[in-house]
């Protein structure tokens, strides 16, 4: 039953309701409550106050509460606005960044369905509130990845597709409604319990399988086990930092778990994109031979950033000319599994970015009867691992590629362009100014 005090009311007033719930909601959930007023209170409970026209509204309101999971503690009709009781309703006017009912507002990318970049909608939400232990960082700059459109499109192994919608909404999406898995920007606050950081503090991150990098704003936990924050490069602008943590991370993941040595040949497939560039120049830091595998538009860049040779794979078969390799790193996973499998040197590596189903049952059976390895896996993401990364940055080892920058606004067209399989390195997002500081 509703907890309602004095059910006489003024029809000329507005009706006003606070529900309280118990824990505190993301910001990623925050677009569902449209223009409702979202505090996060000291004691780890959401209160939420907003306008409601009639008793249905109240209830169509309350079965959000419902399916977001999270316990309701009280509702309470604040019968006359006007008062103390109602005084955030009173912000209503004051700035045109503040939606009616008193929250800030930000501009965001809102994922609305799956399937064509179209469904990327930018609207206002709003603006987050760092909880204790977070920081709110006022981002600059972000990216599109090849991992954000296949999540966007579902365009994902056949295996995961079931439970990516049940884990983020069988129809659309619920769960993950802000794209964008790295950024680059300044923290503006911070909880009272974050001490690794501070106001002011350039920084650039990864945020997991929490995603939420296409907005002006978004909180982060000073340490996760989802996720990594750090200081980023000084000798980098945010568009250069936000195009590091994915591909980069990636990189590093995988060929350290090739174990590469100075003097052998490493040969990289998909090298022109995000993780490619990445691994190209990590495994020539770590003094390997790189071959780099692409398409003819983009071998120049791959001989620029420390190939020694390059494989047009529109024209040739790597698999079919000759050569051994002590690595084989195939990023995308979509080469000849047995011409790879040949083409490695015994006790060779062959690492698998984004494998299959068959080519993980493969893999095992490899691995099990020969010499050489079969390595698939995700990298765990490790904030030491992007310290080294920034480390290499600052001493000119490594750097990050950008091929083509696009404002907020435009995301979708950003989506559309990786789409077409062509970018070489990354695609920035810029949002607001002072990106190349």
């Amino acid at each position: 039953m509703l907890n309602e005090r004095n059910p006489i009311i003024d029809p000329s007033q507005p009706m006003v309701y606070q529900i309280r719930i118990k824990g505190h909601l993301s910001h990623q959930r925050a677009d569902w409550f449209g223009e409702v007023t979202i505090t996060l209170e000291e004691d780890g409970n959401t209160l939420l106050t907003g306008m409601v026209i009639d008793q249905s509204a109240l209830h169509g309101l309350l079965r959000k509460v419902r399916d977001l999971g999270m316990p309701l503690i009280s509702v309470n009709r604040v019968n006359n606005p006007s008062q103390a009781n109602a005084s955030i309703v009173q912000k209503n006017f004051i700035s045109s960044n503040q939606n009616n009912l008193g929250g800030i507002l930000m501009k965001a990318i809102v994922w609305t369905k799956y399937g064509p970049p179209d469904g990327l909608q930018l609207r206002e939400i709003n603006k987050p509130v760092p909880r204790d232990n977070e920081v709110l960082i006022r981002i600059a700059a972000t990216t599109v990845t090849t991992g954000d459109c296949e999540l966007r499109s579902l365009k994902i192994p056949v295996l995961f597709r079931l439970p990516a919608r049940i884990y983020n909404g069988l129809l659309k999406p619920k769960r993950i409604t802000i794209l964008g898995q790295e950024l680059a920007g300044e923290i503006e606050t911070t909880g009272k319990d974050v001490r690794l950081f501070k106001q002011g503090d350039q920084v650039f991150a990864s945020t997991g399988l929490s995603f939420g990098g296409y907005a002006e704003y978004i909180c982060l936990p000073e340490e996760t086990n989802m996720g990594v924050l750090a200081k980023k490069p000084v000798n980098m602008t945010y568009e250069e930092a936000a195009a590091v943590p994915t591909g980069g991370l990636e990189a590093l993941h995988f060929l350290r778990k090739g174990n590469i040595r100075h003097g052998q040949k490493v040969l990289i497939i998909g090298a022109g994109g995000s993780i490619g560039t990445f691994a190209v120049q990590l495994a020539r830091h770590f003094g390997a031979e790189v071959t780099g595998v692409d398409s003819t538009e983009k071998l120049d860049l791959l001989r620029s950033i420390g190939a020694v040779r390059v494989i047009d794979y529109t024209r040739e078969d790597f698999t079919k000319n000759g050569e051994t390799y002590d690595v084989i790193f195939d990023i995308m996973g979509k080469s000849s599994f047995s011409g790879s499998i040949k083409s490695l040197k015994q006790n060779g590596r062959y690492l698998i970015g984004n494998p299959g189903l068959t080519q993980i049952v493969r893999g095992r059976w490899i691995s099990m009867r020969s010499t050489k390895k079969v390595i698939i896996g995700a990298a765990i993401q490790k904030v030491e691992d992007l310290v080294f990364l920034k480390e290499l940055i600052e001493a000119g080892e490594i750097k990050s590629v950008i091929d083509r920058r696009y404002p907020l606004e435009q995301t979708a067209e950003a989506h559309r362009y990786v789409d077409t399989g062509q970018k070489k390195g990354n695609v920035v997002i810029t949002i607001g100014k002072n990106t190349n500081i």
